[in-house]
């Protein structure tokens, strides 16, 4: 079977690189809180070291230790908040189109597909309500066809 394989590696350019943008400033933000702390222990180490070096090799792990729980305290909320709202703003709108598809497939939608401003596939949104347009149009075309066919039997 002959693999196919994607020309465009980003299907989604603007939502996928804002992802990634997003999840880079966080690595980044990582990067700038270890490094601060990561300081602050190298320079209290370094205010010991005038007295006792093999007391100060000794103190590197319950000084170094330390930082990373606070590092790891931090960050670790922050990405999953940011995660959250993130996901927010994808899988709420994901989760509206798929129910609209259904209520359009059962002939039960009323109105059109909507989805807050600011969340993604608003695009997708409007494509689905062209299709909903055409699928209705069609269904009214094929009814106003059947009726005088019921009204003569």
């Amino acid at each position: 079977m002959k693999k196919i394989f994607r020309i465009q590696k980003l299907i989604l350019p603007g939502l996928q690189l804002r992802v990634i943008l997003v999840l880079g400033c966080c690595a980044l933000l990582a990067v700038l809180l270890q490094t601060i702390l990561l300081s602050s222990t190298l320079a209290k180490l370094a205010g010991r070291a005038s007295s006792d070096e093999a007391r100060l090799l000794a103190d590197i792990p319950s000084l170094v230790i330390p930082t990373l729980f606070v590092t790891a305290a931090v960050l670790v909320p922050g990405f999953l908040l940011i995660g959250a709202l993130v996901t927010f703003r994808i899988a709420g709108p994901a989760y509206r189109l798929e129910l609209y598809l259904r209520e359009l497939a059962r002939d039960e939608a009323h109105g059109e597909c909507a989805i807050r401003s600011g969340d993604e596939f608003q695009s997708l949104c409007d494509a689905v309500n062209l299709v909903g347009h055409k699928l209705r149009a069609e269904m009214a075309t094929k009814a106003a066809d059947e009726a005088p066919a019921r009204e003569a039997a």
